[in-house]
């Protein structure tokens, strides 16, 4: 059990490497920050005041918002956050209720791989660099 855990923790940190080494990219401003995505991902339609639950993924180390389009059941946008601030960090119980708005690039299958995310039926994943955030009461 112990090798087995040494291997996926291996594993994970290699993907995560592999994932981010790359200095080919396009560059995201936003103030004093940049923030590096790779030129091959498309940037889709920008989200604007959309109202998701904040959630952090302990197996990558990342945050993520879950917005479900209203009506469904089973339609779900599933954004990893490139530049949460740190006052939103300190709850990573989840489930917290946000209104976000950012522009977004669409995860390839070799990220979501690389995150060791489990593709749901339904779901889309995309990378989020966030513009605007606030927790909903």
């Amino acid at each position: 059990m112990r090798k087995v855990t040494m291997m996926m923790g291996m594993r994970l940190t290699l993907g995560l490497f592999s994932a981010c080494s790359s200095d080919d990219g396009m560059n995201v401003s936003g103030g004093d920050e940049m923030v590096l995505i790779p030129e091959d991902h498309v940037e889709s339609d920008p989200v604007n005041e959309y109202t998701g639950l904040l959630y952090y993924n302990e197996y990558c180390d990342a945050w993520f918002v879950v917005y479900s389009y209203p009506g469904t059941y089973d339609s779900v946008d599933v954004y990893y956050i490139l530049n949460l601030p740190d006052e939103y960090k300190e709850n990573r119980e989840g489930g917290v209720n946000v209104s976000f708005s950012g522009r977004v690039f669409e995860m390839t299958d070799e990220d979501i791989r690389s995150l060791q995310i489990g593709p749901l039926g339904g779901h889309n994943y995309f990378y989020l660099y966030l513009t605007g955030l606030e927790i909903v009461e």
